[in-house]
Parts: structure tokens; sequence; C-alpha cells
């Protein structure tokens, strides 16, 4: 039995694709586009928690579907998942927090890799 295989952090293919599509060579735009991306991730991820923290499942779904829009489109694939689990959450309310934990760390991992793409 042969497993699933793994979904990357950074799907570098989707960033390749985004740069050749808006016809950015020198990456650039893809660049400010991933500044944009940090500030409004870490106010998403603040939102989360406080509505994770709150028991709030109404305001978690409405915000990591906000999240998952936007790292998909930068190549976050694995993190856009995590974010589609919150927001189509069914599960117990006691145990999302351990889901935001996850997905907090997932985020730091993406925006390590998505950084160390820009600079290449």
């Amino acid at each position: 039995m042969t497993s699933a295989p793994e979904v990357p952090t950074l799907d570098r293919a989707v960033l390749e694709h985004l740069q050749e599509s808006l016809d950015d060579p020198g990456g650039d735009f893809i660049l400010s586009l991933a500044q944009v991306f940090e500030g409004q991730a870490a106010e998403l991820m603040t939102e989360i928690s406080s509505a994770a923290d709150e028991g709030d499942l109404t305001r978690l779904r409405q915000t990591a579907h906000s999240l998952k829009g936007s790292s998909a489109t930068l190549g976050g694939t694995r993190l856009a998942g995590i974010c589609q689990e919150l927001e189509h959450w069914e599960g117990p309310a006691s145990n999302v927090p351990s889901k935001v934990a996850e997905l907090r760390a997932e985020l730091t991992g993406f925006q390590s890799e998505l950084r160390g793409f820009l600079t290449r």
C-alpha cells in the first residue's frame, strides 16, 4: 500500500506560474504580494486565535477562509488545507486550539520558505 505524497509547505510551481502570469521575472511584484500577505496573515492569525479562545466558531471559519485564499495564491498549499479544515470544522470545540497551533506552526514554516524563495 502506498501513501499519498506529502503536500509541500511551499508549492514553488504555484509561485513560478504566478510570476510568469504576471510577467514579473525579477519577482518584485510577488515580493510586494508576500509582504502584504505577511501583514495580513499576522492579523488573521490573531483573529483566529481570539475566535478559538472565545469559542466563536463562526468567526473562526470566516477568518480561516480569508487566510486560506491568500495562502493558496502564494503556494501555501498545506497552509490552505489546514485553513480549510478550520473553515469546515465540525469536531468538538475543545480540539480547535490544537488545530490552531498546527496552523500557526505551518504559517511560520510557510513564511520562512516563501522568504527563501524570494531571496534566491
